[in-house]
C-alpha cells in the first residue's frame, strides 16, 4: 500500500480536523500554526499562533476555531474569514489543557486540565469558566455526547470519568471506570453507542483496544 499524495509543513503534527461544510482538512503543527488544505493536499492557508496546538475545535458553520494552547496557558478563537487569532482566553483556572469538545449548541466549550486535574466549561461568547469539576489526571482526549448530554474524559491515570452536563452547566460525575495506566487516546462513535481507548502495552500486559458499550 503506497500513499496516493503527501504534503510537508513542519514537526509535531497533532491534531486534524476535516471541515466538511467547504471540504477542507486543517491540521495544527510546528511552533505555532494551523494549515488548511483542499483535498488534494495543496495548501490554501495558514493562520499563526503564539504557541504550538493541541486540541482544536471548528464550529459547524465553519467560522470560529478554538484552540488549546498550554504552553502559552490560554485558549487561541481563531476567525477563519480573516485568518487570524481574533481572542485569547487566558485565567482559566487550571493550566495543561490539551484535550477539548465543543458543544455549539450550547454556545460552550469543555477543556480537560492536568494541572489541577480539573473539567472546564467555557462560554464561547465570553471566554468565561461557567463551570469545573475535578477528573481524571493526564487526561488527554475527551468527547462531548449530545444525545445523553455526557462527557467522556480519557486519562493517563488508568481511568475513564464520566459526566453529566445540564443545559444550565449542572456537571455530576456519574462514572468512573477502570481503563488501563498510560491509556489516554480514545474514539467516540455515538451511531455505534461504542467509545474506544486505546491501551499501551505497559509490562506483562500487552497494548490492546479497549471497547465500551454505552447505555441507549
Amino acid at each position: 500500500m503506497r500513499p496516493l499524495k503527501t504534503v510537508t509543513l513542519g514537526d509535531d503534527a497533532d491534531n486534524l480536523r476535516f471541515d466538511a461544510e467547504h471540504k477542507l482538512i486543517l491540521v495544527g503543527y510546528g511552533s505555532g500554526a494551523i494549515a488548511t488544505l483542499t483535498l488534494d493536499l495543496a495548501v490554501k492557508s495558514e493562520v499563526k499562533l503564539p504557541a504550538h496546538p493541541e486540541s482544536f475545535q471548528l464550529t459547524p458553520d465553519g467560522e470560529r476555531l478554538f484552540v488549546n494552547l498550554p504552553r502559552n496557558r490560554d485558549v487561541a478563537v481563531v476567525d477563519r474569514g480573516k485568518q487570524e487569532v481574533s481572542a485569547q482566553w487566558k485565567n482559566l483556572a487550571a493550566l495543561a489543557n490539551f484535550p477539548m469538545a465543543l458543544d455549539e449548541e450550547h454556545q460552550r466549550v469543555f477543556l480537560a486540565c492536568r494541572m489541577p486535574a480539573r473539567l472546564l466549561v467555557v462560554d464561547t461568547h465570553t471566554g468565561n469558566v461557567v463551570a469545573q469539576r475535578p477528573t481524571v489526571g493526564d487526561a488527554d482526549d475527551l468527547f462531548y455526547d449530545r444525545n445523553r448530554k455526557s462527557l467522556y474524559v480519557i486519562g493517563g491515570e488508568g481511568y475513564l470519568d464520566v459526566l453529566h452536563i445540564s443545559d444550565h452547566n449542572e456537571l455530576a460525575s456519574t462514572g468512573h471506570v477502570n481503563t488501563s495506566a498510560g491509556a489516554r487516546t480514545g474514539l467516540f462513535v455515538p451511531e455505534w453507542n461504542r467509545l474506544f481507548v486505546a491501551a499501551p502495552h505497559r509490562g506483562s500486559s500487552p497494548a490492546r483496544l479497549l471497547v465500551y458499550s454505552l447505555a441507549p
